[in-house]
């Protein structure tokens, strides 16, 4: 197949590597699709009581995003579908993408939010406050609900 559109650079300084693209056009006959995955590029920052995550998803509907957290683990997959003709020269990424991130124990991932705007999916990860270990006390004699347990059980024994 001829390419009808030329390149931003038309000095063609390296026309070798034109060739070489040529050739690999005839030897898959322009279905690259083995070769076109789409994969769903993120960013992820984070800040004191949260981490904010941004997926570009070019060209995907809402509707073909899912969404999901389970056993600690959020998946974000979905479908950019392949909406070129067959006989056309492709270098746009199609087909299905999946990312998985284990969330830390900090991670609130009840309350996980997600918005789509413009081809970007931003999902922002609450925090929760880890509470430090507390050293617990022992003391010579049992006080408060654990007197009360002990003396109940003591009772008991004797009767």
């Amino acid at each position: 197949m001829r390419r009808e559109l030329a390149r931003w650079n038309d000095a063609r300084p390296f026309n070798f590597f034109d060739d070489l693209d040529k050739e690999f056009e005839k030897v898959f006959k322009n279905d690259m699709s083995s070769l076109q995955k789409f994969n769903a590029a993120v960013d992820i920052e984070e800040d004191e009581d949260h981490w904010m995550m941004s997926f570009d998803l070019p060209g995907i509907p809402k509707e073909d995003v899912n969404i999901e957290v389970k056993d600690n683990v959020l998946r974000v997959w979905g479908e950019r579908k392949n909406e070129v003709k067959k006989d056309a020269y492709v270098e746009r990424s199609f087909g299905r993408f999946e990312r998985a991130f284990s969330l830390p124990k900090n991670a609130q991932s009840d309350k996980v939010d997600a918005h789509f705007e413009n081809g970007v999916l931003r999902v922002a990860v609450p925090k929760v406050e880890i509470k430090e270990a507390k050293k617990i006390e022992i003391k010579d004699k049992p006080e408060g609900f654990l007197n009360r347990m002990l003396s109940a059980s003591k009772k008991e024994d004797v009767q």
